[in-house]
């Protein structure tokens, strides 16, 4: 989809509701506003398996019950697939507690790795036209256990 005949697709920051914080992902419109490609991690960092890396084409946002609010990053003409390969190169949060409690190192949920995301993203030109009223994600990691 590169190139000067590419069609421009809207790049949003979608918000989740989520416990202590939303969830966010990354939504690419490549067809109505309500239709798209979803990108995120999902997974719990309580659990083994971490969370993971999760791709969902033709996402209808009209059909979620739990979208809070989308909020318009920026532009793109490049092709889905190097949103997923760029998501793909950024590690997933890992599993972050033992039987003890939490493991020792960094505390990393999906707000951090988005954040990571949001910049790599910027950084590779994948999304331009950057909206001037949409503040850069600064996710904080919080205890709640």
């Amino acid at each position: 989809m590169s190139g000067q005949d590419a069609v421009t697709h809207p790049v949003w920051r979608i918000y989740f509701p989520g416990t202590p914080r939303d969830h966010v992902a990354i939504f690419i419109q490549t067809e109505t506003a309500m239709i798209g490609t979803l990108i995120q991690v999902r997974g719990a960092i309580e659990r083994p398996s971490g969370m993971r890396h999760e791709k969902l084409d033709n996402y209808n946002l009209s059909e979620s019950r739990s979208l809070r609010r989308k909020e318009r990053l920026g532009n793109t003409k490049e092709d889905v697939g190097k949103f997923w390969d760029c998501a793909q190169s950024l590690p997933a949060p890992e599993c972050q507690f033992g039987r003890d409690g939490p493991l020792p190192g960094e505390k990393r949920r999906c707000n951090e790795w988005q954040a990571d995301y949001e910049k790599k993203l910027s950084q590779e030109g994948l999304v331009v036209d950057i909206q001037k009223n949409v503040q850069p994600l600064v996710a904080k990691y919080t205890e709640w256990y």
